[in-house]
């Protein structure tokens, strides 16, 4: 028989000692002391990566600027300069010079034009740009000081051969908005020396004149 209470616990009962509880009428058992030591819970908070990298596809090659790009993470927000283009980007509050722009490892120009109207990141092309890699906070001082984090642009890598290859590619796409056009190409050589030719275009059809 098996007996379960909340001061006594589970308490098990054989056959042989069952018998004897009948015959006496009485069941007698000591409480049991149950010592529990203090036990200490810690929570730590997961830390989010410091480094994101984000890998451009065909849409994003057409954009019109690096910052364009940047405007469409999480991670940045952007401040527009002018109607089509130019995104000044923001990351945690930072802008302007306290944001390094890199290009393959080297700083571009912190400010051109006055009001930066073009600022560093209108100066990216995107159909040249393979990844940009967003490093936050000024702990990394890969790039020199920055307080509020560093965005390097890296380019497409040369892709050399000993045999001659043929490599190339095109996108385009249409927006209904203003009806813009925009196409980018790749065309490329490679045989010891690698060559090739990026190009972008942007085309907008003109609207009929509306009759009044």
């Amino acid at each position: 028989m098996i007996f379960s209470h909340l001061r006594y616990s589970q308490w098990t009962l054989a056959f042989t000692e069952l018998q004897k509880t009948v015959q006496k009428g009485t069941l007698l058992r000591a409480p049991s002391v149950v010592k529990m030591y203090p036990v200490n819970i810690i929570a730590l908070r997961p830390k989010r990566d410091e480094k994101q990298t984000y890998q451009l596809d065909h849409l994003d090659r057409l954009s019109h600027d690096g910052g364009e790009i940047l405007n469409q993470t999480p991670v940045i927000n952007g401040i527009r300069k002018s109607g089509s283009y130019g995104y000044d980007p923001v990351m945690r509050g930072f802008k302007h010079d306290q944001i390094n722009m890199v290009m393959d490892g080297l700083q571009s120009a912190s400010a051109a034009c006055p009001n930066r109207m073009d600022p560093p990141s209108s100066q990216m092309a995107p159909n040249m740009i393979k990844q940009i890699e967003i490093i936050k906070g000024p702990h990394a001082l890969r790039y020199g000081n920055s307080v509020g984090g560093t965005i390097n642009f890296i380019p497409t890598e040369h892709r050399y051969s000993t045999n001659g290859e043929r490599y190339g590619r095109l996108a385009s796409s249409f927006e209904s908005n203003g009806h813009v056009f925009r196409n980018e190409g790749l065309l490329g050589f490679r045989e010891r020396d690698m060559i090739s030719v990026f190009c972008i275009m942007v085309a907008r059809k003109r609207l009929p004149k509306r009759r009044r």
